[in-house]
């Protein structure tokens, strides 16, 4: 069983996107040091309830005949929708950030990196998994480059 959640869910709750068809989900781009300061740890059960409940249903209903994997996406594939604003071809502003502001790029993937790691498993941290289950597993994974 394979569970995908946009990697959308994972940004701060404070940038609700707007989907689109389209384009994609579209938030106000992060590029500042105000912005990246008022990014702050997540309590993942409290901003994203329904993956918990998502993977203890898909758990219950399969039971022991099937793993179920889920994907979280990474701190630079969350980064460049925080700096970009929306999908993108040519990845213009975090490649611009890199070069000219890396401290503050560093700065907003190390507040990422907390985040993913609590929910899906650096340091122990697991919660997605341990909320699922003994047969959850959550897949990290990079979209862009």
């Amino acid at each position: 069983m394979l569970l995908f959640n946009s990697s959308s869910s994972s940004l701060p709750s404070s940038l609700p996107p707007s989907p689109s068809p389209q384009t994609g989900p579209k938030i106000k781009p992060i590029r500042t040091w105000d912005a990246v300061k008022q990014m702050h740890q997540m309590d993942c059960m409290e901003t994203c309830p329904f993956v918990h409940q998502t993977l203890s249903d898909l758990r219950r209903e399969v039971g022991n005949q099937a793993t179920v994997l889920g994907f979280v996406g990474l701190p630079y594939t969350l980064a460049t929708y925080l700096v970009e604003g929306s999908s993108s071809k040519e990845y213009l502003e975090i490649k611009k950030m890199m070069f000219q502001e890396p401290a503050l790029l560093h700065q907003m993937l190390s507040v990422l990196a907390d985040n993913i790691g609590r929910w899906g498993g650096r340091d122990g941290g697991r919660e997605g998994e341990r909320e699922g289950g003994p047969q959850t597993r959550l897949l990290r994974f990079i979209t862009n480059f």
